[in-house]
């Protein structure tokens, strides 16, 4: 706006604003492209389908764009107006509004990509994260089984010699009850 007050711009020609509109949104989606090429190599492989796909697209907008540009500086193309045609300020205004909604436009897309990740990222909920993997010991340490049988064995031995003294202490009880009784 305030290039338009000091350069007495009042309004620009229809086709001339969507020819900068389409070249303004070609080039946002190419940085976009660009932008999710970067963060898809950071993790994948260039033999990757996503990589491969996405290199595709960016080839393909790149390849529409230099077409939509020569057009635009093309006489004969009656798609798109020249940009040239329009004269210096008009030129300087366009410029400057294309790059503003070049900005704009990648500000959107990048919004949404993050917006998308975040949402992914939500997904995936994992729950622990393995830090250092498990190594087995070379020996084990507990439980100590030797010490174990031995114990059982000696307590076992301990448990039937009382067993024995005991049975016998109840018979002779038995004994002195019946002499007790018959006497």
């Amino acid at each position: 706006m305030k290039f338009q007050t000091d350069k007495k711009i009042v309004a620009m020609d229809a086709q001339t604003e969507a020819s900068i509109k389409a070249l303004a949104e070609l080039k946002a989606l190419v940085t976009a492209k660009e932008v999710e090429l970067g963060v898809l190599r950071q993790f994948a492989t260039p033999a990757n389908p996503d990589v491969v796909r996405v290199e595709d697209q960016l080839r393909e907008l790149k390849k529409q764009l230099a077409m939509l540009e020569t057009k635009g500086a093309n006489p004969e193309a009656d798609g798109f107006p020249s940009l040239s045609e329009a004269p210096e300020l008009g030129l300087q205004y366009i410029r400057l509004k294309r790059d503003a909604v070049t900005q704009q436009t990648v500000f959107e897309l990048l919004t949404q990509q993050y917006e998308m990740a975040k949402i992914e990222e939500a997904k995936e909920d994992i729950a622990f994260q393995v830090i250092d993997t498990a190594i087995p010991p070379e020996e084990k340490i507990k439980p100590k089984r030797k010490l174990i049988v031995m114990l059982a064995g000696v307590v076992s031995a301990f448990a039937g010699i009382f067993l024995v003294f005991f049975l016998e202490y109840l018979e002779n009880m038995k004994k002195r009850e019946e002499e007790e009784k018959a006497s």
